[in-house]
């Protein structure tokens, strides 16, 4: 679902649960007041919540190192 959405600058993000006041509700999810995602357990919301902060901090990090870049090489 993240990977496919481009970060814009980080406004907000809210968690509220689906149903007030249920303990067993699932969570909606939104960023920068835009609805992201819903029907979330706690552990799905505070990984996309990672995923946010983490796309907000480092938004040019490369997905993968390439292989040209790695030396696993001990010769001297």
């Amino acid at each position: 679902m993240m990977s496919e959405f481009e970060i814009e600058p980080l406004e907000a993000i809210t968690i509220e649960p689906e149903t007030r006041g249920d303990s067993r509700s699932l969570f909606r999810l939104f960023f920068n007041h835009r609805l992201l995602a819903d029907q979330l357990t706690a552990a799905e919301a505070h990984g996309l919540v990672g995923d946010i902060l983490e796309r907000a901090t480092l938004p040019d990090r490369a997905a993968t190192i390439p292989l040209e870049s790695l030396n696993a090489s001990n010769d001297e």
